[in-house]
């Protein structure tokens, strides 16, 4: 585990029966950071280190990812809201500004839905949001060029194909959805394939697609309609872009932005943009946002 950057503070807190490893820094109003796949916590250290200046990230590795433990129940995608809940609750936050990339804005969106009162502002970063009920005429074209998806939630097989050649497979992610590959080093895939590479992590991490319709049910039954909390959608400008402003009929407070010079990785390949953007966002006039 990469534990040497200066100022970050890792800790493991127990929720539901798994420790649940957290980094922090900074001090202030809190924001906490979910992660994407295939990626952990150490995505947003360029942008926790913008925003410790003025505020509290706490970048999160979501159960089965990273140096989370890895669950083992059904339904793993419907019951990962309950998990952040939990770790909001142990590290005593009322409501939180909330930030989530890829998978890590899916589990972002549903907490956001079914716990409105704890998330102050919602950011929602390169997400294929049709998979939780948003849809776009042209999503059907994006979610076939997601094949890995599909891939992804047949029984076992990725496991086993992958095993051993996680540095390839993970690799061609990065080489291809990032606008500049350079902005994902060889330190820092190594550090991804040490998190994915170990025992279960691979399966672990295909849980969430594969229960995926699950937490889709669980929002019809018990979620609210829309977003009610200011919420910013951001679409890198060479992935997914203009497709995101999809999300906007979500909610009455909805802003739609494309990243310039961006892939699909924003918060490495453009962190002093998007630093700056939530910083602008969080600190809105308190008349838009409700007190934390």
């Amino acid at each position: 585990m990469i534990s040497t950057i200066p100022a970050f503070e890792h800790a493991k807190t127990s929720v539901n029966g798994l420790r649940l490893h957290h980094v922090t820094s900074g001090s202030g109003r809190p924001v906490v950071l979910l992660h994407g796949w295939p990626q952990t916590w150490y995505e947003w250290r360029h942008v926790m280190a913008g925003l410790a200046e003025h505020h509290r990230p706490i970048a999160i590795d979501l159960p089965g990812f990273g140096d989370s433990d890895i669950p083992h129940r059904p339904g793993e995608a419907a019951v990962m809201p309950d998990d952040l809940l939990g770790l909001i609750d142990a590290l005593e936050l009322d409501s939180v500004d909330l930030v989530g990339h890829d998978l890590g804005a899916l589990v972002a969106f549903a907490f956001a839905r079914l716990h409105p009162h704890r998330v102050r502002t919602l950011t929602l970063a390169d997400a294929p949001l049709p998979v939780l009920g948003v849809e776009h005429p042209q999503w059907a074209n994006m979610q076939h060029a997601l094949w890995w998806q599909s891939f992804h939630k047949v029984p076992d097989v990725p496991e086993a194909l992958i095993a051993g050649r996680e540095k390839l497979y993970l690799g061609w992610f990065f080489s291809q959805h990032s606008a500049d590959p350079s902005a994902i080093g060889p330190t820092d895939i190594t550090e991804y394939v040490r998190a994915y590479a170990g025992p279960g992590r691979l399966r672990a991490s295909f849980a969430f697609g594969r229960s995926r319709d699950e937490l889709t049910e669980r929002l019809r039954r018990e979620a609210t309609p829309t977003l009610t909390m200011p919420t910013v959608v951001l679409g890198g400008a060479h992935s997914m872009g203009d497709l995101m402003a999809a999300a906007q009929g979500l909610g009455d407070d909805i802003t739609h932005e494309v990243v310039p010079d961006s892939g699909h990785y924003i918060p490495e390949e453009t962190p002093s943009w998007l630093t700056a953007r939530l910083t602008e966002f969080f600190n809105r006039p308190p008349t838009c946002l409700r007190s934390s």
